[in-house]
């Protein structure tokens, strides 16, 4: 007796669930991730590619073989607790950072993500994958030593740093804005820059910040008076740059420079050389300036006009 029955359905099923595995181990193996397919016990049931992610352990890392024991001594405890917590909750998952050893003694660094799928039919597993982060974890200390390179240099240098946005609004000031103006960085963060500009000056302060604003890349230098916290103006010379056009910053910076010695000295010389030149000219006795030799006269004044 012989017993004939359909399975064209079932071959065209099975043949259709093969051909998805394919193309899933295929997409696993072409993967920059390393990933492990581990069992509630810890052991690995599967792994994609090649394990030389984990450079000295690599040979451990087969099916069969503790999950742990990829990673080292070192990395044992730390694993057993990530899949602790993962098995204790089916909606936990997982995600750190490690440090694996290479040869010769280099270190790279790895983030690892862990997520319970023993509830998953398809999966029937825990998946662990490892993503190489290195150049990722060497460019966030070098941005964060630059930063904190450019943190030192705004904390010591002398002149005031500030930003203000397209409407003169402060968005940042350093620390020598408290020093020398008074105020402190929630003082004036949100408020125009103008309000505590010398009524007299802020239309060329308006002026100097437009022009630049409109002219990108360009630098324009303004002196006016700032308000003390105190009370009192400074005379402050500003230079002025936009960059708003710049994704990383956004702002037109502006250094500036207390004057107010400077400036006032300034203004003693301009008064006592105006003094002596006007005692000069209006002197009763002829006065005459020759060069060294005698031969050539430098200058006189009208007494001198006077009598010859």
């Amino acid at each position: 007796l012989i017993h004939l029955k359909k399975i064209t359905r079932t071959r065209q099923s099975l043949n259709k669930q093969l051909l998805q595995e394919t193309r899933l181990r295929k997409i696993l193996d072409n993967e920059t991730d390393l990933v492990f397919l581990v069992n509630e016990k810890g052991i690995i049931l599967m792994i994609n590619g090649n394990p030389e992610l984990l450079g000295i352990y690599r040979h451990k890392a087969s099916p069969g073989n503790p999950l742990a024991s990829a990673f080292g001594m070192e990395h044992h405890e730390m694993m057993a607790n990530a899949l602790r917590d993962v098995l204790s909750d089916y909606s936990h998952s997982a995600t750190f950072e490690t440090e694996v050893q290479q040869g010769g003694g280099i270190s790279y660094f790895y983030e690892i993500r862990i997520r319970n799928l023993l509830l998953d039919t398809s999966v029937a597993g825990i998946v662990v994958s490892l993503r190489d982060i290195t150049e990722q974890r060497k460019a966030k200390e070098l941005l964060s030593r630059t930063e904190a390179r450019f943190k030192s240099l705004i904390k010591n240098i002398t002149d005031v740093i500030s930003m203000v946005n397209d409407k003169a609004i402060f968005t940042f000031v350093s620390p020598a804005f408290y020093r020398i103006l008074g105020y402190k960085e929630f003082e004036v963060i949100g408020r125009s820059s103008i309000d505590f500009i010398h009524p007299d000056d802020r239309f060329s302060m308006i002026k100097s910040i437009w022009e630049t604003i409109e002219r990108p890349g360009t630098i324009s230098t303004v002196v006016c008076r700032f308000r003390h916290r105190f009370g009192h103006y400074l005379i402050v010379e500003n230079i002025c740059q936009s960059l708003l056009h710049d994704p990383l910053v956004q702002a037109l910076v502006i250094n500036s420079r207390d004057i107010t010695e400077r400036k006032i000295t300034e203004d003693k010389l301009k008064y006592n050389s105006a003094m002596l030149q006007n005692i000069f000219d209006e002197s009763p006795d002829a006065i005459m300036l020759n060069s060294i030799n005698g031969r050539k006269v430098i200058n006189c004044n009208k007494k001198t006009f006077e009598l010859f």
